[in-house]
């Protein structure tokens, strides 16, 4: 049996991209987190994405499964919606009013 990848996500990606390909993985697990902070949908999926890449990916090389990918999209679109307060003003703190 040929084994063909370091069976973990941060050793794989740094023996195929070296270590600038490491940052790389490093900053956009950094933007998961910083993304995570906007809402309370945004801390579920943001928890739940680096539950599946970082966590799962110590003992698996799963960078390249689609699904963490669409989460990892599902998760900026839930970061950049706006919700609802609850004084019924959605929108932001020093943003210009839209009228």
């Amino acid at each position: 049996m040929h084994v063909s990848d370091a069976h973990n996500v941060f050793l794989n990606v740094a023996a195929q991209a070296g270590l600038v390909g490491l940052a790389g993985l490093l900053m956009l697990m950094a933007y998961a987190m910083r993304l995570s902070r906007a809402n309370s949908v945004a801390l579920v999926l943001g928890l739940t994405f680096l539950n599946g890449f970082a966590y799962q990916g110590l003992t698996g090389s799963f960078e390249d499964t689609r699904h963490l990918w669409v989460l990892f999209g599902i998760l900026i679109a839930a970061a950049r919606l706006p919700l609802i307060r609850r004084d019924g003003n959605s929108h932001r703190a020093g943003a210009p009013s839209p009228c």
